[in-house]
């Protein structure tokens, strides 16, 4: 037992030095990592300061290459400069205003043609008698709405509304009588009495091919002149989709003529005679210093109809114009576009005749060759065309002048 235990003490006390060793070699290579961090840390900074001067280096290398590949190593005189007699390659102007004058003619002509072929609407008188075959009764010229109105306003009293000015302001031969448009309007009175005198002419519809076309300010005015001439003139307004005769004179739109065409009562009981102008847009001052104008008679549309086509019969509106020709000297019916709707139609053959208003320029001659067509089918007496808001470059007679009456 005692060697045993000697032998197991040398084999502990054995153990015992090479723990002590192994931990003495452990610990000197634990002591050693601080010096060995600081060395790794000091060669990467090495590293990276030999990485940057290299890159440096190497694009100092490039620029001295690319310098080098500019520099002329040789240069060899082929010719002696010289000062030219004569310019080299010089302009020749002759023949350059020749091409310019060409290509220009050129393309004026395709502008042009291309300007022709996209308008086609009619801007002269020729051209419309030309292409309706049908003679141009009336020139109304264009004007300046904001100056009738600012007139209208000035004839007006200062609490008038807006409404009654915007009203007068369309009324031209009350509002400014001696004015070129009055004129005109005067003058298309007369051409239309002389195109009726091979055949007696009593009641005529104006229309149109579209809208705004300026129909109703053309046929109240002429109504307005007709009357002032002394001839006893009823003004209808058979727009019964959107009336404006009522709104223009200042009168109440019902009853009027669809009441008369519905109803039992006689549309002479619907007629506003001049005491209802006194009471309107025309004022009592002004049909008393108008000469001729208790002759005019004005009979509305009347009340809102959902659908007038129901309720036009051609035999009552025929024995309805029979009864009015009878009455008066001339019945001006206004009617709406004839393209949209077909009213303009129902009444254009039971009436003496029929105008066409044309604004210069709005529609294509399609339409207006097709408005025209529609009245020749329905076998209406076709008087002529009215051209309104005419440009003074389509007639040059139509200048800035006045008559003065002394």
């Amino acid at each position: 037992m005692i060697k045993e235990l000697r032998s197991k003490v040398s084999t502990l006390m054995d153990r015992e030095d090479a723990l002590q060793e192994q931990r003495n070699h452990y610990r000197k290579r634990y002591l050693g990592y601080p010096r060995a961090a600081i060395q790794m840390t000091r060669l990467e900074r090495e590293v990276k300061i030999n990485t940057d001067l290299l890159a440096t280096l190497k694009a100092k290398h490039q620029e001295l290459l690319i310098k080098g590949a500019e520099r002329i190593e040789e240069v060899t005189m082929i010719a002696p400069a010289m000062t030219p007699r004569s310019p080299i390659n010089a302009s020749n102007v002759a023949l350059n205003l020749m091409i310019g004058g060409l290509m220009g003619c050129f393309l004026g002509i395709v502008l042009a043609f291309g300007r022709e072929s996209f308008d086609t609407s009619i801007g002269t008188i020729e051209g419309v008698e030309e292409f309706l075959k049908v003679p141009v009764l009336g020139i109304i010229p264009q004007f300046d709405h904001k100056v009738l109105k600012d007139m209208a306003q000035e004839a007006l009293p200062p609490d008038a509304p807006s409404s009654m000015a915007e009203s007068l302001s369309k009324l031209i031969c009350l509002l400014d009588p001696k004015s070129v448009l009055s004129e005109s309007l005067r003058s298309l009175r007369t051409n239309i009495q002389f195109a009726s005198l091979d055949r007696r002419v009593k009641s005529i519809i104006f229309t149109s091919a579209g809208l705004g076309e300026g129909k109703s300010t053309c046929v109240i005015n002429l109504a307005i002149t007709m009357a002032q001439e002394g001839m006893k003139v009823l003004l209808v307004d058979a727009d019964l989709r959107k009336p404006i005769v009522h709104q223009r004179l200042g009168l109440e739109r019902e009853p009027g003529l669809v009441d008369a065409l519905l109803g039992t009562t006689s549309w002479r009981a619907y007629v506003r005679s001049a005491t209802d102008l006194m009471l309107g847009t025309v004022g009592v001052d002004r049909l008393m210093n108008t000469p001729g104008l208790d002759n005019l008679h004005v009979l509305t549309s009347g009340s809102e109809s959902g659908n007038p086509n129901e309720f036009l019969n051609i035999n009552k509106i025929k024995a309805l114009t029979a009864e009015m020709q009878e009455d008066y000297d001339i019945v001006l019916i206004d009617t709406p576009p004839i393209l949209p709707v077909t009213d303009a139609v129902a009444f254009s053959s039971r009436v003496d005749g029929a105008v066409l208003v044309y604004q210069v320029g709005r529609i294509g001659r399609n339409a207006l060759k097709r408005a025209k067509f529609l009245l020749d089918h329905a076998q209406a007496n076709v008087l002529g065309v009215v051209l309104t808001n005419v440009k003074s470059e389509v007639t040059p007679e139509y200048g800035l002048y006045r008559y003065e009456y002394r």
